[in-house]
């Protein structure tokens, strides 16, 4: 610092200085020059118990942050001759002091540093916790082969070891045994270069405890009043354990990014990878590289431009970012689901300095949710849209604007329960699997076929021209679904009852589905399996009543019944009479609450006249034939 000041009036400057001597006679006081290196007191400056600081300025003594205010009350006393300023010492950080620095150098040839307990922002400190920190500046002299020669105070303040402690010891055994070969070396280059050598090393205090050290060493051999080694040491242990606290952060940091299930990297500005942890080579199947390009290889290209861009956005301060990709493994050709998140970073002026990116492989939940997403939207058997994904649909066309009248078709197979009931579930099954592959080779290709109930289907047919196309798509299904079809058990006669109905605007989903359900059970009176359209007649008419009789003609195989010949029965109370000798009135007397005929056992002739084939077409005499077959020789 130069000295360069105005003019003051010294008087003034010397009463205040000793007005703060005498008020406060345990205060901490520093000598310095107008460099503000610490010189010793003079003298002429009469002390009571105040505690002379030592070190090499008084900056040792305060903490880092206060340095700056130091400073500018150092240039006002020498500019004005007094200042003041609040600090905190280096030992209590915490406490607020008074610094009052006087230029005493007329009378004294010194600057006097004063600390004393004033009351600061409201907090009044007691002396007696501002007790002097320790030095950080303190030198060393050593001969041309490293033996001590002196120390100065603040060496034994520092370090505990007092000049007769060290003098003619060698200084190699104060250093840290894995120090040594390093204060060795810069030994050796001192003597040789002639010039400074710097180094930083630890050195042992009498405790035992290492002191972190920037050491300076200086060769004054053979130079007149000075033939010595000089060593200036800073401490600078508070530094070295920050570090060391960040380099255990960093550690730390280190191994959870290594234990993450998921990828992680560090992306520059530039783009360029300045850090990756292993589970993300493992998920992009990729070796270790500053190049993004090499590193994001695996990325299909489609999803490869979707991530650029999204870096980039980040890059360019766009905020939060989140992606999902496809990647292809190199080795294997593997496909794999990623989901990546992109989260930008943020230099001290708030401007973005590179990004941070986590990779996770959600392959496996990727397939779950379509799996989940499967079994909501179709039927797993049959491969169909559900009931919930089939009314879904319908809704969204029928709500849609302009899209022209939708047509539905409610297709029921007719006697699909003794199918289940004498051939098994899985022919039942089988049956269905049969009757979708036929309405998806019957319908249009825009059509939408959903299995709606245990052998009720629906078809929704979109942008319809109007009734007659819809009841022309309707016997395309109705043919496809007459005649034999050949099952593992067996082969059987399909047939379907089809009601077909067309929206009206406003209509609901719902509403439609209900008008060809109602077309659909007057085709099912009807008993021909043809489709019928909905209209007012088909609303008014009485679709609860018994079915057309007509006779049967389904062939079941004869492992179905062993042992039956094949002998037709016509079905209705008029044929069960015949067969049985009976009066109709007798049979219909005989007819139970749910439409069965009990008919005994031995009521039928020694040649019998069971058909398998009327057990599947009149369900209703079901009781009666098995009767039949478990009684018959």
């Amino acid at each position: 610092m130069d000295d360069d000041h105005q003019a003051f009036d010294l008087e003034t400057v010397l009463n205040e200085a000793h007005r703060l001597l005498a008020d406060y006679p345990d205060a901490l006081v520093l000598s310095a020059a107008s460099s503000g290196l610490r010189i010793p007191m003079p003298d002429t400056l009469a002390l009571d118990r105040h505690l002379v600081l030592e070190g090499r300025s008084l900056l040792d003594h305060v903490v880092a942050e206060d340095t700056t205010l130091v400073a500018k009350a150092w240039y006002e006393a020498l500019r004005v001759g007094q200042a003041e300023m609040p600090i905190r010492l280096a030992n209590a950080p915490d406490q607020w002091l008074m610094l009052h620095f006087a230029d005493l150098r007329p009378a004294h040839g010194i600057l006097l540093a004063i600390v004393v307990p004033e009351t600061v922002e409201g907090v009044h400190v007691e002396m007696s916790e501002a007790q002097p920190s320790r030095p950080r500046y303190a030198t060393l002299r050593q001969d041309n082969v490293a033996h001590v020669l002196g120390c100065d105070e603040a060496f034994t303040l520092l370090f505990g070891w007092t000049e007769e402690d060290l003098v003619g010891k060698p200084a190699l055994d104060m250093i840290h045994p894995d120090d040594q070969a390093r204060a060795i070396e810069g030994w050796m280059s001192m003597l040789a270069t002639h010039r400074p050598h710097q180094m930083r090393c630890r050195r042992r205090c009498k405790d035992g405890q290492w002191i972190w050290l920037d050491t300076t060493l200086h060769n004054f051999l053979g130079q007149p009043g000075r033939d010595h080694i000089l060593v200036e040491m800073i401490d600078v242990s508070v530094e070295m354990a920050a570090q060391e606290s960040l380099a255990e952060r960093e550690q730390l940091l280190q191994r959870l990014a290594q234990a993450l299930p998921v990828g992680l990297f560090q992306v520059e500005a530039d783009r360029r990878v300045v850090y990756s942890n292993e589970r993300l080579h493992q998920i992009l199947g990729t070796e270790p590289t500053d190049d993004l390009g090499v590193l994001l290889a695996t990325v299909t290209p489609e999803d490869r431009s979707v991530l650029d861009a999204t870096l980039a956005a980040v890059l360019n301060d766009d905020g939060d970012a989140d992606v999902e990709i496809d990647l292809c493994l190199a080795d294997s050709g593997e496909k794999r689901r990623c989901h990546v998140s992109s989260r930008p970073l943020n230099g001290k002026d708030g401007t973005v300095t590179g990004a941070i990116v986590c990779v996770a492989d959600i392959t496996e939940s990727a397939r779950m949710h379509l799996e989940l997403e499967d079994k909501a939207t179709f039927d797993m058997l049959t491969r169909c849209y559900n009931r919930g994904s089939t009314m879904a649909a319908l809704d969204r066309l029928l709500s849609a604007s302009g899209s022209g009248p939708t047509g539905v078709i409610f297709i029921d197979l007719d006697l699909f329960k003794p199918v289940n009931d004498l051939l098994g579930h899985a022919a039942g099954d089988e049956l269905l699997v049969a009757v979708a592959h036929r309405l998806g080779a019957a319908m249009r290709d825009d059509d939408i076929v959903g299995r709606v109930g245990g052998d009720e289907f629906l078809v929704v047919c979109p942008h319809i021209g109007g009734a007659d196309d819809a009841l022309v798509v309707a016997r395309r299904i109705g043919e496809s679904l007459t005649g034999e079809i050949a099952l593992a058990a067996g082969v059987i006669d399909l047939r379907a009852s089809i009601g077909v109905a067309c929206s009206s605007p406003a209509m609901t989903a719902d509403a439609l589905v209900a008008r060809a359900d109602k077309a659909m059970y007057e085709s099912k009176r009807q008993g021909e399996g043809v489709p019928v359209l909905y209209s007012s007649a088909t609303e008014a008419a009485d679709v609860t009543g018994p079915p057309t009789r007509r006779r049967a003609s389904r062939r079941l195989p004869g492992a179905a019944l062993p042992g039956l010949p094949e002998i037709p029965v016509l079905l209705g109370i008029g044929d069960v009479a015949a067969c049985l000798g009976v009066a109709e009135s007798d049979v219909r007397d005989l007819v139970r609450s749910d439409g069965s005929f009990p008919l005994p056992v031995g009521s039928v002739s020694s040649s019998p006249v069971w058909s398998e084939d009327d057990i599947l077409a009149f369900r209703t005499a079901e009781p009666v034939y098995r009767s039949a077959v478990t009684h018959r020789g």
